[in-house]
């Protein structure tokens, strides 16, 4: 009895794979074909076992899998070209404070990388604002995908034909 429980929930499960986000410890599965770990201080998504990008936050990969599964090219293309500039400004953002360090001495040196920095914080903040625009995207577009499910249910969908008719 218990074969038959565990051979019917596998079955089941791999039937909802393909709508489902599951975190293990560091790694996030996202509809059996993405796969989320940390990757230093960033976030690496990979495609079918190829390395797509890096990514500064789990939220910001998260919904970029969502825009890719859900066809959304246009967004994931954005959600993809701004995480690689946010990743490169904050590694930029993370050597230019390690050389003002070094510079502290040199006062026209140190002017000069501190506006530098910023001039890089502020990139780095639009850079956010404008992830957390799309994101806010990728969000309707993962609810709106669940409402165009069809009911798993007979007494859910039995209600839905009783509202239409």
């Amino acid at each position: 009895m218990i074969d038959r429980i565990e051979s019917i929930a596998s079955k089941e499960l791999a039937r909802l794979s393909h709508n489902t986000i599951i975190r293990d410890g560091n790694i996030v599965e996202c509809f059996g074909h993405y796969t989320i770990e940390p990757s230093g201080d960033f976030w690496q998504v990979t495609k079918d076992n190829t390395v797509i990008t890096n990514f500064d936050s789990l939220r910001t990969s998260v919904s970029w899998c969502i825009a890719d599964k859900s066809n959304a090219y246009d967004v994931s293309q954005q959600i993809k070209f701004l995480g690689m500039q946010l990743v490169s400004k904050i590694v930029e953002l993370r050597l230019a404070s390690k050389y003002a360090k070094q510079v502290r001495s040199n006062l026209t040196k140190h002017a000069i990388v501190q506006d530098k920095l910023s001039e890089t914080r502020a990139r780095i903040h639009s850079s956010k604002e404008q992830l957390n625009k799309l994101i806010n995207v990728t969000k309707y577009i993962q609810i709106k995908g669940f409402n165009n499910e069809p009911p798993r249910f007979r007494k859910e969908a039995d209600s839905k034909r009783s509202k239409n008719v």
